[in-house]
């Protein structure tokens, strides 16, 4: 077992959707998609909750497309 399995077996143990820091966050199906060289990315990250907002970011032409952010804050 790596270290990136009992981070994610934590992870889902736990009830957490990811990985946060200040400036990044993933989810479980993507862990680590930032590329750092450690197997569970930057030591700065913490347990984290998804949050959507259904009409988020304005794509081309006008659409718009579910936004999703990670964060230490339960979502309501």
């Amino acid at each position: 077992m790596s270290v990136r399995d009992i981070v994610l077996n934590y992870l889902r143990q736990n009830g957490y959707d990811g990985l946060c820091t200040d400036d990044c966050g993933c989810g479980l199906d993507n862990l680590q998609p930032c590329g750092y060289d450690n197997p569970i990315g930057p030591f700065d990250c913490v347990p984290a909750y998804k949050h959507t907002r259904e009409k988020g970011c304005g794509g081309a032409y006008g659409q718009s497309f579910p936004h999703e952010w990670y964060s230490q804050e339960k979502p309501k």
